[in-house]
């Protein structure tokens, strides 16, 4: 069962980055694959890469909410930065400073409120995940 929750924790995850996606889709006009390529492949490449070897996916990181609360956003802004490296890299561009502060701040709002709600109702549904 935890590999379960472990594979849930991931799909939500990765919906934050989907997410940040269409919120930006209805702010700029892109397309929704122009808008995959640019930010869902870098960010996902880089948080499944580097969250896991920081400790983003052990069970006392993703069950723990004092323990989480601090070890996320440090791998979030370490993950995030590789991200907006690997996507300045895809497209060929300059760093823009408003993209980083955003797509930093925002996605990072939703991954640590995703990881939060996960604690939560792993808490609540505890004995139905043993």
């Amino acid at each position: 069962m935890k590999f379960v929750l472990l594979i849930l924790l991931a799909v939500g995850d990765f919906s934050v980055f989907l997410l940040f996606v269409i919120f930006g889709k209805s702010e700029h006009d892109i397309t929704l694959s122009q808008s995959y390529i640019r930010t869902v492949i870098p960010f996902s490449i880089a948080w499944f890469t580097i969250s896991p070897l920081l400790g983003g996916y052990r069970f006392s990181t993703i069950y723990k909410f004092r323990k989480s609360i601090f070890k996320i956003p440090i791998i979030w802004i370490m993950s995030a930065i590789v991200a907006i490296i690997i996507r300045s890299f895809i497209l060929d561009r300059s760093i823009v400073i408003s993209f980083v502060i955003v797509s930093i701040l925002v996605q990072g709002i939703l991954l640590i409120g995703w990881r939060f709600i996960f604690i939560l109702i792993t808490k609540i549904f505890k004995h139905n995940f043993e």
